[in-house]
């Protein structure tokens, strides 16, 4: 019962977590429709360039 009462105040665990990763899908989000318009070509390159920028931290 207390159990319930503090999660209904606080939130539980998980709606922690994804309150704290909606900003994150929000950008993701914001990219669908630039990234719906490239090539097959332009995707390419853009995965290169995804790749070489993680890479490098």
């Amino acid at each position: 019962m207390i159990k319930s009462l503090l999660n209904k105040i606080f939130g539980t665990y998980s709606d922690k977590q994804v309150m704290k990763l909606e900003p994150i899908l929000e950008q993701i989000n914001s990219l669908e429709e630039t990234i719906k318009l490239l090539s097959d070509e332009e995707l390419k390159l853009k995965r290169s360039e995804f790749m070489k920028r993680h890479s490098q931290g």
